[in-house]
């Protein structure tokens, strides 16, 4: 388990203790990637937050946001921290 995933899931628990639900997937390769798994969450709570340690270009962050587009079915604001 990564340390990013460590810290999400802190971050779940804290929310949870606030009443928000927060759903953990934890992606460890881009090569297979679970496209059903974060398709399926994005379906069900129609928010996308990505956590990512590498790189802004070319990793799970950018490429998760074509799933979001093809889910949703448009484009909504996003912020990225690098």
């Amino acid at each position: 388990m990564s340390y990013t995933t460590i810290e999400a899931i802190y971050a779940a628990d804290y929310l949870k203790t606030q009443n928000i639900s927060a759903e953990v997937l934890e992606l460890r390769s881009l090569r297979p990637i679970d496209w059903d798994a974060i398709a399926s969450s994005l379906k069900k709570t129609r928010r996308l937050l990505v956590l990512d340690t590498g790189h802004l270009t070319g990793g799970i962050a950018e490429k998760s946001s074509r799933v979001w587009r093809q889910i949703i079915g448009r484009i909504l604001p996003a912020r990225r921290a690098g």
